[in-house]
């Protein structure tokens, strides 16, 4: 193994270790209501009508691991960015493309718009210690 493979190394475990013993910081969301696999990759498409908002965290999906509640709470953060910034472009976008006379594009970022709502999956999202009881069945 070269140094450079053993620095990569030894930073991924030092950013992966603290959750495997117990000291690390989940990211989770609730269950759908519907039942259905929870996919991240479409985690701005979610509504507050989609979660299970009563179910106990044990049954909470987690969606990130982070080292410290700091990181974990940033990601919160970067998520509500993420998801104004989208809001504010797709909604700019539609604007262009009334005033351009595209109805079918503009159509298109509203329905964007729409399903992009800012009480999206990171307005439930919490940050939870690794080791809390409550993640327990």
């Amino acid at each position: 193994m070269k140094i450079s493979d053993r620095v990569v190394f030894f930073l991924l475990l030092l950013v992966a270790l603290p959750a495997w013993v117990g000291e690390g910081w989940y990211l989770i969301v609730p269950p759908l209501k519907s039942g259905q696999a929870f996919s991240s990759h479409a985690i701005y498409n979610y509504t507050n009508n989609d979660f299970d908002l009563k179910s106990p965290l044990s049954k909470w999906v987690q969606i990130g691991t982070f080292g410290t509640a700091a990181d974990c709470e940033a990601s919160i953060n970067k998520g509500f960015e993420t998801s104004t910034n989208l809001y504010k472009e797709y909604k700019k976008k539609k604007e262009e493309a009334q005033n351009a006379g595209n109805k079918v594009q503009a159509d298109i970022y509203e329905q964007l718009r729409a399903e992009l709502s800012i009480e999206n999956t990171y307005y439930f999202a919490r940050c939870v210690a690794s080791d809390d009881p409550k993640l327990k069945p």
